[in-house]
């Protein structure tokens, strides 16, 4: 925790120089695994907790669900979810008796002259074994329907991801309309943006030792700057592979229109139609000769120094809780009784 008073210092510096902002985690915050184990489950939901309080102080817009917020269980996170000042965001996961969403599945937020959605996915491997009541659901199942509903109503698109790095790389390649896609790679470092498509594909290295930074200079036309011409016919390609699936499915005869009769090849139809309306729109945009200006952004990290000044409300709050977690762990941990023999102990009634 002993980064997140510096954190919160640097945000505020980046807040009061360069209003308006936005501030996203894509998840895995909770935890530094997916699992707990037996007697450092009381400490460690005491930092939980804590940082929970930390991110609502320091004004966090949104927070994606990983594996690691779950450890502790879906029960828990549902409770923590329930006081924090922020959303919890994961569009598939969802209850099993209906497939409705256990939390939110996007917000939207007004920053500047730009309206801006968030959604969230959740890796399906996060849930822990034995969850009862639930299950994480393909994005393929959730994120079209979402993507296209949003994007009529916003201005850019943000997707804090827990899946692989190659399932994120696909739904940039098949949702143009995804702008920013902030990952939660276990285990990676720091990583520029890369441009897939129209989606800028990032993640901020793990341990809270880095603070990512994003400049956007958005434009009307809601693209990356790149080579138009060759995106063009990049698109182009794309959907005559889409429309070629699409003529296939329907010639095999029955209505895949109707998600009663098979709801897979319904849902599978419903992706490639609003691809090939997504791609239709972007061709047309691509092919006229006086296309808009495209956006550009500048990516920093910046290293929480040591030197770096302190938050006095967060640092109170980790210096309040690094007390209560030791008390925590003497309470836990066995204690020596006199008169034993060196090595051995018991635990306290």
């Amino acid at each position: 925790m002993g980064g997140l008073s510096k954190k919160a210092y640097q945000l505020s510096q980046w807040r009061a120089a360069d209003p308006p902002s936005l501030t996203v985690d894509a998840g895995g915050l909770l935890f530094g695994s997916p699992s707990l184990a037996g007697t450092g489950k009381g400490p460690a939901k005491a930092i939980a907790a804590a940082l929970v309080k930390a991110y609502g102080i320091m004004g966090y817009d949104a927070v994606g669900i990983a594996a690691n917020d779950l450890a502790a269980g879906l029960p828990y996170l549902q409770t923590l979810s329930r006081q924090s000042r922020f959303p919890w965001l994961s569009a598939n996961l969802v209850a099993a008796s209906d497939h409705h969403p256990l939390f939110q599945a996007s917000v939207t937020r007004r920053v500047g002259a730009i309206t801006v959605g968030i959604i969230g996915l959740t890796d399906p491997a996060a849930l822990p074994a034995g969850t009862a009541g639930a299950t994480i659901l393909p994005w393929q199942e959730v994120l079209p329907d979402l993507v296209g509903d949003l994007s009529s109503r916003c201005d850019l698109l943000i997707l804090l991801s827990s899946l692989s790095p190659q399932e994120n790389r696909a739904i940039a390649s098949t949702l143009p309309t995804v702008h920013i896609l902030c990952q939660t790679e276990r285990g990676a470092a720091n990583t520029m943006p890369e441009q897939i498509g129209n989606t800028l594909i990032t993640n901020t290295g793990k341990q809270g030792k880095y603070l990512g930074r994003l400049c956007i200079d958005w434009r009307p036309s809601k693209r990356w700057g790149e080579d138009r011409q060759a995106r063009l016919e990049e698109q182009r390609r794309k959907l005559e592979q889409v429309e070629w699936q699409l003529k296939k499915l329907e010639a095999k005869g029955g209505d895949v229109t109707d998600r009663g009769k098979d709801p897979q090849l319904f849902t599978y139809y419903q992706s490639l139609s609003n691809n090939r309306r997504q791609l239709e729109n972007e061709i047309t945009i691509l092919s006229h000769q006086d296309a808009p200006p495209a956006a550009s952004y500048q990516a920093h990290f910046q290293p929480l120094a040591a030197n770096l000044p302190d938050d006095a409300a967060i640092a109170k709050l980790v210096s309040t809780t690094k007390a209560a977690v030791l008390r925590l762990d003497l309470e836990s941990s066995p204690q020596e009784t006199l008169g034993q023999t060196p090595g051995t102990a018991t635990t306290p009634p």
